[in-house]
């Protein structure tokens, strides 16, 4: 890694877990609990997901109707528990290489509070379609913790390390 300033990151959802975010990029970037208020937490299912969407989601995942990933929408008094990432600017053109950005997810800078109290300008991505009919992740899994992975771990790394392969070998399939 170089001098080069690094991007504060908001991961929610499967990017909380910094392992994923190490697949994704290719190390594990330093990070430290953050809160994003005025936001939560929902599920889009694989009806939910656009054609052109689900073209590209096809060619790595073969159980699709199983399928479903976490975004975020704005909701007053509400609030998404995350990791604030420090990552390189290259890192961040691999997550959002990983999130479809922007065909799928768009990106975007909100304000969340770290653990120190302090609030930090940061990037992260929400599903741009019509986000009005997603699922709250609360409402799925009542009263319990909610699953870092909603599709299975071993499988999200595997399709990680292939879109970073290829981010790293100048291919683009978006």
């Amino acid at each position: 890694m170089t001098n080069e300033k690094l991007i504060p990151y908001f991961g929610y959802g499967t990017n909380v877990d910094p392992e994923m975010l190490g697949t994704i990029t290719g190390r594990v970037p330093e990070s430290q609990p953050a809160i994003l208020r005025g936001f939560e937490l929902c599920i889009q299912a694989w009806d939910q997901i656009p054609e052109r969407v689900k073209n590209i989601l096809s060619q790595s995942w073969k159980d699709e109707e199983n399928f479903r990933t976490y975004t975020i929408r704005k909701a007053p008094g509400k609030q998404v528990d995350g990791l604030l990432y420090f990552i390189t600017p290259i890192e961040r053109e691999m997550v959002a290489e990983w999130e479809i950005e922007p065909i799928w997810y768009e990106p975007a800078i909100v304000k969340v509070q770290a653990v120190d109290g302090k609030i930090v300008e940061a990037e992260t991505q929400y599903i741009k379609e019509n986000n009005r009919n997603f699922t709250r992740a609360t409402d799925v899994y009542k009263g319990q913790a909610l699953p870092v992975y909603l599709n299975p771990k071993s499988r999200m790394r595997d399709v990680a390390n292939k879109v970073r392969e290829a981010y790293l070998q100048g291919k683009r399939d978006v």
